[in-house]
């Protein structure tokens, strides 16, 4: 099931990452939805071990960029 979940964040990053190319807004607003959709999914499919490890990490990555301003 690991490998599940790292498919899931690597469709879901490389959709984020064709979002920053597109100029139309349309395609934007398109790959922001599928992405948000994907990531709420893949998270509660997760078990709370692999849960919690992304909550923590999200809270350490907003507290370095919050420093980094």
């Amino acid at each position: 099931m690991l490998w599940f979940y790292l498919i899931s964040l690597a469709i879901t990053l490389t959709l984020i990452g064709r979002k920053l190319q597109q100029s139309e807004q349309v395609h934007s607003i398109a790959l922001n939805c599928t992405g948000l959709l994907s990531v709420t999914w893949g998270f509660t499919l997760a078990p709370p071990s692999v849960q919690l490890v992304l909550g923590l990490l999200l809270f350490g990555v907003v507290q370095f960029y919050s420093l980094r301003f």
